[in-house]
């Protein structure tokens, strides 16, 4: 890699300090939350020449465009936005292709692959969205394109304060997960799910131009370390007429967590597979867990959101999931 070209657009993003090359998009720039000035940033984010991966020194593990190098750094291939280095936790280096969309470098950069400088940080970034109770954050976990942002949307239309989107950083603290800092100040939803579920999309930003995702901007503030109380596990059954919410054992949520876990087959393919246990174990040991299983039906959502609340609710007053 190259020296790291870094101007300053210092802005707070899982309780870490970043300083980078990147202006921040316009729709999201007032709505990040800005470091302050002065002092050392823990990461640094900028432009610069990354080696290709295929040609590094040193054992390469590969998994589909992530390549995780000896040395723990790895380099994440974007078609058309460019490649990314990440190194030590605390290095991002970009190599964007020719006529790459500044915007879209930035989402990438604060996206995915700040994942794995939070992995090398020791930081479990688990793709999920989540809402904050008073018992703390309860996670939202699926598959791409399973609704977790269209549900993180609705519940936030229903008065919920939605902490994040897409990636939920956690650390373990004393034996107890923590949800760490704040997220981008947006939930990335698809445009005819959003209209056809009836929810808010008035000042709603294209993520890219002519594309069918549009960002949501949402009330960010600074956070500090919040308790991960819970997680729902969030599936499409079409032989349903209703949706229903089943509680998940300690053991089960072990197994179900691994997806869930950004990295985990690059990391598995670098490290062998003993790499994510402790990480699942640390995240599901003290958490309660439920899945909520619905049918591909947009009509079911406001039960949807009525299951969730009633699982939430329960965390917050100490009774453990029943199954509704």
């Amino acid at each position: 890699m190259s020296p790291i070209e870094v101007a300053s657009n210092d802005l707070r993003i899982f309780g870490l300090r970043v300083r980078s090359a990147i202006p921040v998009p316009g729709f999201l720039r007032a709505c990040v939350v800005s470091a302050p000035t002065g002092g050392d940033p823990d990461v640094q984010v900028g432009f610069g020449v990354v080696e290709d991966p295929v040609t590094a020194e040193g054992r390469v593990a590969r998994a589909g465009m992530v390549s995780v190098m000896a040395d723990g750094g790895t380099v994440v291939d974007l078609p058309g936005i460019g490649r990314f280095a990440m190194s030590n936790g605390r290095d991002m280096v970009i190599e964007p292709v020719p006529g790459a969309d500044r915007d879209g470098i930035w989402l990438a950069a604060f996206g995915m692959c700040f994942a794995y400088l939070l992995i090398q940080r020791d930081v479990i970034p688990l793709h999920a969205s989540a809402l904050e109770t008073p018992a703390g954050v309860v996670a939202l976990l699926a598959q791409s394109g399973h609704g977790k942002s269209t549900t993180a949307a609705a519940l936030m239309d229903r008065g919920h304060d939605i902490v994040a989107d897409d990636l939920v950083a956690v650390a373990r603290d004393g034996g107890h997960p923590m949800v760490v800092g704040e997220d981008l100040p947006h939930l990335r939803v698809w445009r005819d799910v959003a209209r056809a579920a009836g929810l808010e999309t008035a000042g709603s930003q294209d993520l890219r131009p002519g594309g069918s995702r549009v960002a949501r901007l949402r009330p960010v503030r600074p956070r500090g370390r919040r308790p991960l109380a819970g997680g729902i596990f969030l599936e499409f059954d079409n032989t349903l007429r209703e949706p229903r919410l089943e509680p998940v054992s300690p053991f089960e949520a072990v197994v179900r967590i691994r997806p869930h876990i950004f990295g985990h087959r690059p990391m598995i393919a670098r490290h062998g597979p003993d790499w994510t246990l402790p990480r699942q174990t640390g995240i599901t040991s003290k958490p309660r867990f439920a899945r909520l299983i619905r049918p591909r039906d947009i009509d079911s959502l406001p039960r949807c959101l009525a299951l969730i609340e009633a699982f939430a609710d329960g965390i917050s007053d100490g009774r453990p999931p029943a199954a509704c």
